[in-house]
């Protein structure tokens, strides 16, 4: 396991470095002018963002759990978690952090069965790359210049039309959970997750419990979620003085979460970056711009991150400790 976590640093550090050379790091002769305004924003955008990801998330698990005369777990532990998993996402590969650390928590607040906390984490997942597929294809086609910014807006509205109706459908939908239900079934079936989590037998999450109510809004908040993940690269953009307009921020997402999909190393070091220096060439951006951005990227997330979890566990330990004063 050590010597796996090494070979992941190692690569890492290795791309990072090669995006400083392939950026020429050493003609950077001052650090660039950052706005403090616009670096706020980001900081907003972020804890928005977060939030929206929280509310998507709680909308999940509520519809699966089948234990409602337990405790009720508030929206703010929900979000500790959640904030957690992000930043050990620094650390470690991102999407083993998102499912990992919530599926601990879970797992220790017993608050659900564990087929179904997977299924709500996994599915959680899914509907990020349920959004992000519809942005993909058009922006890669604009970025080869094969069509028009405006038919390209066209293209994506035509896209997520179809995908609309595909969840109005709910015989269709519920055929894909279905099938999606029967993947991660079999994932958990292995021998090590019996070991983990203490069980022989593994009963088929009711993917049934979903109805189109519930999937309309953990729709649309995915699609608010991937938007605001386009406002912060703008707001980033802005803080760096990096010619970027809003549009062309929520157009290369799409682009920068290929790169994220490829979760090899921990936090994506060196292969967000890599994605993203190529992202920002492809779309003409100029060169003694894009290293200071790819590395802004880098320091500002993390360090937004970081700020947010530590806030929302200090907030968490003193309302712990007040608890417990009130009990006395």
């Amino acid at each position: 396991m050590k010597s796996m976590q090494f070979i992941k640093w190692t690569i890492g550090i290795v791309l990072f470095i090669l995006i400083l050379y392939i950026g020429n790091v050493f003609s950077i002769k001052s650090l660039p002018r950052i706005n403090i305004y616009p670096l706020f924003l980001v900081f907003i955008t972020t804890i928005c963002f977060s939030i929206i990801h929280n509310i998507r998330w709680i909308s999940i698990v509520e519809v699966l759990r089948q234990r409602p005369k337990e405790k009720k777990i508030s929206f703010f532990n929900y979000y500790r978690w959640l904030v957690n998993s992000y930043v050990m996402g620094l650390i470690i590969p991102i999407d083993i952090s998102f499912v990992g650390v919530r599926m601990f928590y879970m797992h220790r607040e017993n608050m659900m069965m564990p087929h179904n906390a997977i299924f709500s984490l996994l599915f959680d997942r899914l509907l990020d790359l349920i959004v992000f597929i519809p942005f993909l294809i058009p922006t890669i086609l604009f970025t080869l210049k094969i069509t028009s910014y405006t038919n390209t807006l066209m293209l994506i509205l035509i896209l997520y039309c179809i995908v609309f109706i595909f969840i109005s459908k709910e015989k269709s939908f519920l055929m894909f959970l279905k099938v999606y239900n029967t993947v991660i079934n079999i994932i958990f079936k292995a021998q090590f997750m019996k070991k983990i989590f203490n069980v022989n037998t593994i009963p088929l999450t009711d993917y049934t419990l979903f109805k189109p109510k519930t999937l309309y809004a953990v729709f649309g908040l995915s699609i608010i979620k991937y938007l605001l993940l386009g406002v912060k690269y703008y707001f980033l953009g802005v803080a760096l003085n990096v010619n970027l307009s809003f549009a062309m921020s929520i157009l290369i997402i799409s682009l920068i979460q290929v790169s994220c999909m490829i979760n090899i190393t921990p936090g994506g070091l060196g292969i967000v970056e890599l994605g993203t220096y190529g992202t920002m060439k492809l779309i003409g951006i100029d060169e003694a711009q894009i290293l200071p951005f790819v590395l802004g990227q880098r320091i500002i997330f993390t360090a937004c991150m970081v700020i947010i979890a530590l806030l929302t566990n200090i907030a968490s330990s003193i309302s712990h400790n007040l608890r417990i004063q009130n009990v006395e």
